[in-house]
């Protein structure tokens, strides 16, 4: 049953989606677009991200009907086939496969006047993840969904992705890899505490246990007093058409590991082209920048080409990411996008970096189901990187097909 608040946000989103049905991956341009700032709008998660909403499925809908099996809000389901064709295709893995499959189920346990209490849980099926529980969490939410307090409205316990930088689909972003927030990997289990005390500002703040890989399926020795510890702030006026954000994330040091603690940072923004100009120029542009210290040994093995000398010698150094895409909606359903990735691996020698600009297009052809082309062309700086196998220096295309209920 819908709350006075969450009926106003659903009648926005349905009639918005509407008029503009011409949706895309990364979440913020539906805040952008809708002038709503809350993520709770769409997902059952205030960090964003993992099972929709009633809301949120009719506007993933792009338009289309919805079916019966999807019209509801208690389960959902979820596939990504992946189509990689790098160059040096005898060297790298590459071919046709099943990227990721989950299902999911929100459970309402208990329910008064001010709050509902729920299961969130959503498993997977199939992909590169192993099969096992993806989000698995207790939610205590605020049943007036336009509430503003510096009280969180929502307070989330168990397996979840934290909320760090852009939140978008795309695990290969070189500023998701330095920081291991990719949506991939980036599932951790700890405490969530999310709120709006203006409608223009949202947070979320929050503790997670263990390393920055530890998706909270297993134990190990020393976990228990190692410590993450998040925030992230957000900040979208209704109007303004664009929005700006600020992350970060500590890691206690391992115990019984000679190694420093590991830091992340984010500073990331978006801007309605849309907005801004009344439609007539119907694009978006998407920035962020982030730093991160001993974090670069989540992903080098596959990144660099020199796994020997190079991935080592800069596994514990500070790094530095740069994000850009622009997203043009061509018509309703047909997106075309550019995006821009770099990465310094070590801020030291800036000279030695890794760029990638892809070009490709987006269309939605049924409710919640899109595929997405794109050629990338990679290069890197450092001597010898161009010559190799790494991911970092590696011309690719590739075709994504996602279908969701």
């Amino acid at each position: 049953m819908f709350t006075q608040g969450r009926s106003a946000i659903f009648t926005g989103l349905i009639a918005f989606s509407s008029a503009f049905s011409n949706l895309v991956a990364a979440r913020p341009e539906y805040a952008l677009r809708t002038g709503i700032n809350r993520c709770t709008a769409c997902h059952y998660s205030p960090a964003g991200g993992g099972p929709r909403n009633l809301e949120g499925k009719y506007y993933g809908s792009a338009g289309f009907k919805l079916s019966p099996f999807s019209a509801q809000q208690y389960a959902g389901a979820e596939v990504k086939f992946l189509y990689y064709s790098p160059e040096k295709r005898s060297e790298v893995r590459n071919g046709l496969a099943a990227m990721a499959g989950s299902v999911w189920a929100a459970i309402p346990l208990t329910e008064n006047e001010r709050t509902t209490t729920r299961l969130v849980g959503e498993q997977n099926i199939g992909g590169f993840t192993a099969a096992g529980p993806r989000h698995l969490y207790l939610q205590i939410a605020d049943r007036d969904g336009l509430k503003k307090s510096w009280i969180p409205q929502h307070i989330q316990f168990g397996r979840m992705i934290p909320p760090f930088g852009l939140m978008t689909d795309e695990h290969r972003t070189y500023v998701r890899l330095q920081s291991a927030s990719a949506w991939n990997q980036n599932v951790a289990i700890g405490l969530l505490l999310s709120g709006n005390p203006y409608d223009s500002l949202h947070y979320d703040i929050g503790a997670m246990n263990g390393g920055p890989l530890n998706d909270g399926s297993r134990l190990s020795a020393g976990q228990a007093s190692q410590w993450a510890y998040l925030g992230n702030l957000r900040f979208q006026p209704a109007r303004g058409g664009f929005l700006f954000g600020l992350s970060a994330v500590h890691y206690d040091a391992e115990v019984g590991v000679a190694k420093t603690s590991r830091a992340a940072q984010s500073a990331y923004a978006a801007f309605s082209l849309h907005r801004w100009t009344g439609g007539r120029v119907p694009a978006t542009l998407l920035a962020e920048y982030a730093e991160a210290v001993n974090m670069n040994g989540t992903f080098t093995n596959t990144f660099v080409s020199d796994v020997t000398a190079y991935g080592p010698s800069v596994a514990s150094t500070r790094s530095k990411g740069i994000l850009g895409q622009l997203n043009y909606d061509l018509t309703a359903k047909v997106q075309l996008q550019y995006k821009f990735d770099s990465l310094i691996l070590d801020s030291n020698f800036p000279a030695d970096a890794y760029d990638r600009h892809g070009f490709g297009v987006k269309h939605y052809f049924g409710p919640n189901m899109w595929f997405q082309m794109r050629y990338e062309r990679a290069t890197s700086s450092r001597p010898g990187e161009e010559a190799g196998i790494g991911a970092g220096a590696i011309d690719a295309f590739w075709t994504v097909v996602n279908a969701a209920i």
